[in-house]
């Protein structure tokens, strides 16, 4: 929160930018690593039902984050690994196949996201390529009517002139 807080108060160049970025993603990794430190300080080691709550909540926010940081390259990764590390290790600890069923759909679950992730990134990236090829043919294209426009406008002048001496002429 204070990070953010100080990243819209400030004016930023380009340089300054790609450092925030690598502060977020820090921050990011900080926040997974706390996250992933839930499954081993709150697990509950009798209660397979509350370790599957557990799971599935723990999953719910990488849900969230696939979708909330697929806008940077590593920031999904930074904020999920630990978090899926932490309980993928825990679940593979117990050796019953319900932990071991949890586990490999915890790790199919974060693969899954990182493809959705990745694909919203690169959709993403193509429609701001989109944009900018459009935005230099609308400019383009202005550049073409104001040309065109001068050179009516001389136009309008010479024939306003013709008729101004055709005019003369007559009289």
């Amino acid at each position: 929160t204070v990070l953010s807080i100080q990243f819209c108060r400030r004016k930023r160049n380009t340089e300054e930018t790609l450092i925030w970025g690598r502060w977020n993603a820090i921050s990011l990794g900080i926040t997974g690593v706390l996250w992933g430190m839930t499954m081993i300080v709150m697990f509950p080691e009798s209660s397979v039902p509350h370790q599957f709550c557990l799971a599935t909540i723990l999953c719910c926010l990488m849900a969230g984050s696939g979708i909330l940081y697929s806008f940077a390259n590593g920031t999904f990764a930074c904020f999920s690994l630990p978090i899926v590390a932490a309980y993928v290790i825990r679940f593979a600890m117990y050796s019953g196949a319900p932990h071991l069923t949890i586990a490999g759909i915890s790790i199919c679950f974060w693969i899954l996201m990182a493809v959705a992730g990745r694909s919203i990134l690169h959709a993403r990236h193509e429609l701001l390529i989109t944009k900018y090829h459009l935005m230099n043919r609308v400019s383009e294209g202005l550049h073409e009517v104001e040309h065109t426009n001068t050179q009516l406008q001389a136009e309008i002048l010479e024939r306003k002139e013709i008729e101004e001496n055709l005019r003369q002429e007559r009289d």
